[in-house]
């Protein structure tokens, strides 16, 4: 008998041939999700971060390698964080932000924030912003305009040469081994600004060359000792008119303080709790009140002391000091005080 071949099966085929296409389209698919997920990651990427050219279009900009940004206007809507091996420099540039938070900059630990010659402004009318440095971090502002706080808990930040206003607070400072040097710091409208300068658990920080102006209190020492506040100019009348106080220390012993003009405050030097700290060489003027002290405090070098506006006395031996001391309290006195205003050195 003759065999039969069997019939070829077009239905097998039809078959392989459907799975191949369905595997091809759900490969075309894939491809095209996974290119999609690539593109929101960068996009995110870049509102976040922003690149080497400037802030992102929205969102906060996170500067985590070395940026350099010169001669260049930058919008930021949103706030700036220089995070740890970030390095920011802005070099003869402005930044005007819109912040949606009252730190809007933070130098985070690690990061490094450089303002050269460049000016720092808001969208709108200026809140209690702050400019953060965090312990660890690196500041620098060198002809720097900032228009709210600074904030430094980190040691050996470098901020002169530059103006800071703002109605609620100048310059804080949480650390040891600052220079603030040949800076503008002034409050603006009501409210007034507390305090000018405040240095906070502090040690060997020199402030000096400032002029301060339109605050509560032009520097306020609270427990911070062995620092140097040299050759300030305080004009401690407030922004609404009334006076302040010069210089305020609270718990602070063995600071040196010379070569400062301080004037029209309703107090030049108000110590609470404070004693061992030094005065000489300064120009106090037309202050209501020179001196308050609960403590014991010098108020000269030993042969040296310093200029009281309202001090009257006499000089026999016609040597520029006044042959009678000047009396502040039962425990302090100026020996040595001079008869005329006393040159900056």
């Amino acid at each position: 008998m003759a065999k039969v071949k069997p019939k070829k099966s077009t239905f097998s085929k039809r078959n392989q041939l459907i799975v191949v296409t369905v595997v091809a389209i759900l490969v075309v698919v894939s491809l095209a999700a996974f290119e999609l997920n690539n593109v929101k990651k960068t996009t995110k990427k870049k509102s976040d971060q922003g690149n080497t050219n400037g802030p992102p279009e929205t969102g906060n900009w996170i500067v985590d390698k070395e940026v350099v940004i010169e001669k260049k206007d930058l919008v930021l809507n949103g706030n700036l964080t220089i995070a740890s091996g970030g390095k920011l420099h802005l070099q003869n540039s402005t930044l005007k932000i819109g912040s949606t938070e009252m730190t809007a900059i933070n130098v985070s630990a690690g990061g490094e924030l450089y303002i050269l010659a460049s000016s720092i402004q808001f969208d709108g009318t200026p809140t209690p912003y702050i400019l953060k440095a965090s312990e660890g971090s690196a500041l620098t502002i060198d002809r720097g305009q900032i228009p709210f706080e600074v904030l430094i808990n980190t040691s050996g930040a470098d901020i002169e040469h530059s103006t800071i206003t703002g109605k609620y607070a100048g310059l804080a400072l949480g650390s040891s081994s600052n220079k603030i040097e040949y800076n503008i710091i002034k409050g603006t409208d009501s409210p007034i600004m507390d305090a000018a300068i405040l240095l906070e658990n502090g040690t060997k920080n020199t402030l000096a060359h400032n002029v301060l102006t339109g605050f509560g209190i032009g520097i306020e020492l609270d427990r911070s000792n062995n620092n140097t506040i040299y050759e300030n100019n305080i004009s401690a009348t407030t922004s609404t008119g009334s006076g302040g106080a010069g210089l305020q220390f609270s718990q602070s012993f063995d600071n040196e303080v010379s070569y400062n003009e301080i004037s029209k405050g309703s107090v030049a030097v108000n110590m609470i709790g404070s004693k061992s700290n030094k005065f000489h060489h300064n120009n106090f003027l037309d202050n209501s009140k020179q001196v308050q002290d609960d403590a014991s405090n010098k108020f000269d070098d030993g042969s040296n002391g310093n200029y009281w506006s309202d001090y009257i006395g006499f000089d026999l031996n016609k040597d520029g000091k006044g042959d009678l001391p000047y009396i502040i309290n039962l425990n302090d006195r100026d020996n040595h005080p001079f008869m005329k205003l006393v040159p900056r050195p």
